[in-house]
């Protein structure tokens, strides 16, 4: 009884630290620190392996963990989500300033009978 017991707590304090990881990485996120973003995930993918490894794995666990993971995706597809039209914004901008560019290049009235060799 005592060794259930034991395994029992050591999977929800597993869970606990899987769970403040994912809090950590949330807020990494959410300020755009990606290298931190990616130590995180590093950890957090180490203590699911040996969370998923232990031999007292439960469905409830396996539950908690999915849920754990789409708090992450969600924020991670909402920020590459903002990311893309950005740069969409910045692509179409690039283009109205080469507009710009072209229409107010100066244009001489004698150009096609001046030599542009010199």
């Amino acid at each position: 009884m005592f060794n259930l017991n034991n395994r029992v707590e050591k999977m929800e304090q597993a869970l606990q630290s899987i769970q403040n990881l994912v809090e950590q990485e949330i807020l990494a996120l959410k300020s755009g620190d990606m290298d931190r973003v990616l130590d995180l995930a590093r950890q957090r993918k180490n203590r699911i392996d040996d969370l998923l490894n232990s031999s007292s794995l439960t469905v409830e666990t396996l539950t908690k963990l999915k849920d754990l993971n789409s708090k992450v995706l969600s924020i991670a597809k909402e920020l590459h989500k903002s990311v893309g039209q950005e740069l969409k914004k910045i692509r179409q901008e690039r283009q109205r300033f080469v507009g710009y560019k072209q229409g107010t290049g100066q244009i001489s009235y004698f150009s096609k009978y001046v030599s542009k060799r010199g």
